[in-house]
């Protein structure tokens, strides 16, 4: 793995086929790294990734293991697409919206529809953003 891997220890919940189902374990260093908007780890006491390899067979529930996604893969564009986007669709609806006429309420609702739509339109799109962004696996040495 190169250097620029953004790294976490997790354990295998279990395998699916070529899909290995793994539990983050979130560590207190998340705070002070520089990577932590990218990643996400921080946000959340556990973290389900989802790692496809062939080797899913040789990896077993329980074990430890380190995932890592590098920063060139797709890093920003997950920032983007999860947090940036959404709020600018908000923005977006919630200005034209006022300044068309429509009532606060109304307008509120609306931009609020609107992020729904946008989150709804993405998971749809799940399957082929899955397929650009790529973690490795590798069993944890003790």
């Amino acid at each position: 793995m190169e250097s620029a891997d953004i790294r976490h220890c997790g354990e295998v919940i279990r395998t699916d086929g070529t899909t290995v189902y793994v539990r983050m374990k979130v560590e207190s260093a998340c705070s002070a790294c520089h990577a932590r908007g990218v990643c996400g780890a921080g946000d959340a006491a556990d973290k389900v990734v989802e790692v496809e390899t062939p080797n899913a067979a040789a990896y077993r529930a329980g074990e430890e293991v380190v995932i890592s996604l590098q920063r060139k893969s797709m890093a920003a564009e997950s920032v983007i697409l999860a947090y940036a986007a959404p709020f600018f669709v908000l923005m977006a609806l919630l200005v034209s919206l006022l300044a068309a006429g429509v009532g606060e309420g109304i307008a509120a609702l609306s931009a609020i529809a609107g992020v729904l739509f946008y989150y709804g339109v993405l998971y749809l799109l799940r399957d082929k953003l899955r397929k650009e962004i790529k973690f490795t696996i590798t069993k944890q040495t003790k």
